[in-house]
């Protein structure tokens, strides 16, 4: 059966093969970059309590996975014939993805108290949460002085009309955060019978100087916007580049033209 192609179909099926190689080329190159990088924080900043949640690394992996498997399907979309239906999936899957990244975008902002310095939420929730179950660091700014130093970081902020009275704590000592710290609540006056563990609140980072994970925590956070932004252009790109189904193909192909190439299939 034979099938006329004009030499202007022609070359614009030619570019338009080799925009999407180059596109998906580049894709699999920011995957791989972004992959590494990723994988590199994870190996820097595990988890460092038993029986604890370290949540923004479990968001971190979760992304690292997501571009390993949209590193393949870039490669997928390189490979063999060019099909509507692997465009179709892979920009469904990569919608998916840039949907989660939004969750997870927003995610970080809450828990690093951002929606609230923003003004964006009143109630103080992450790394702002003042009461006892949330951040003992934003508890004492907020109750007694800002802290500029890491001298300043030891403290005891259990009873908020007596600040710094009792047992003070070194909270720069990523230990403190596990420690059963009922005694120095007590020390102060706290009639609390238990005092949570603030695992959280290291592994958030939610000082910048008390905390040693405070910068990775927000190159955590534009990386999940940028990735978000990133999945959903090449997304859109995949499903507005999808080839035609084959009657439209062949319907297109044969309309006449003054310049025919005849290719045989």
């Amino acid at each position: 059966m034979g099938i006329k192609v004009t030499g202007k179909r022609f070359i614009n099926i030619y570019k338009h093969t080799y925009c999407l190689y180059m596109i998906s080329l580049i894709f699999m190159i920011f995957t791989a970059v972004g992959f590494g990088g990723l994988l590199s924080t994870v190996l820097l900043y595990p988890a460092l309590y038993a029986n604890s949640s370290n949540t923004p690394w479990d968001l971190a992996f979760t992304e690292m996975c997501l571009l390993l498997i949209s590193f393949f399907l870039a490669l997928i979309i390189q490979m063999g014939k060019d099909d509507r239906l692997k465009h179709q999936i892979a920009a469904g899957f990569l919608f998916a993805f840039a949907s989660a990244q939004l969750v997870f975008f927003f995610y970080r902002l809450r828990e690093l108290g951002l929606f609230y310095d923003l003004g964006l939420y009143t109630i103080r929730v992450g790394c702002r949460d003042i009461t006892l179950n949330g951040n003992p660091i934003e508890r004492y700014e907020y109750f007694r002085s800002a802290i500029y130093t890491k001298r300043d970081c030891t403290f005891n902020s259990f009873v908020e009309t007596n600040m710094n009275g009792g047992n003070l704590s070194d909270w720069s000592d990523y230990r403190t955060y596990d420690m059963d710290l009922l005694g120095v609540a007590r020390s102060a006056g706290s009639q609390e019978i238990e005092i949570p563990k603030y695992h959280h609140v290291w592994y958030w980072g939610c000082h910048k100087i008390c905390t040693d994970r405070y910068d990775i925590n927000r190159i955590w956070m534009y990386n999940s916007i940028l990735l978000c932004i990133a999945y959903f252009a090449m997304a859109t790109y995949y499903y507005v580049t999808r080839p035609e189904d084959k009657k439209s193909a062949k319907k297109s192909a044969i309309s006449p033209a003054p310049f025919k190439l005849r290719l045989k299939i």
